[in-house]
């Protein structure tokens, strides 16, 4: 999804249902943070980023057997980090993951140049497209 190492690094907190805690999904999380950062550089409006991060979540919903909480997800609550890193390791949450991902990659891909649409600059001003 153009994840940088920074981007990474800054999403890592979201891990085993954001901070460890077993609940929304991290990786859920994450995937709606970099799908409406790519879409507001690219210029979208704010009614398309709502639109694709819906359609996202209802793409993971159906991933995930209708759960948001890591802990129902996975079936249990990660203790630590390094339990969360040695589930991952051991492609825990591979799948729904690779879902996400392939998900957010083909909206980015589908959301329509903004001809029509306000282009919303990085500095905030707004244009007509």
């Amino acid at each position: 999804m153009g994840a940088s190492e920074q981007h990474a690094v800054m999403a890592a907190g979201l891990a085993g249902g954001i901070g460890l805690s077993g609940s929304g999904c991290g990786a859920l999380g994450a995937a709606i943070w970099l799908l409406g950062l790519n879409l507001r550089e690219a210029g979208r409006s704010n009614k398309v980023i709502d639109a694709r991060i819906g359609e996202l979540v209802e793409r993971f919903l159906a991933s995930s057997g209708q759960e948001y909480a890591c802990a129902a997800i996975v079936g249990r609550r990660c203790e630590n980090a390094d339990d969360h890193a040695g589930h991952l390791a051991r492609g825990g949450c591979a799948e729904l993951v690779e879902a996400i991902t392939a998900a957010a990659e083909k909206l980015r891909e589908l959301t329509p140049s903004p001809v029509g649409e306000e282009i919303v600059r990085p500095d905030g001003e707004v244009a007509a497209a």
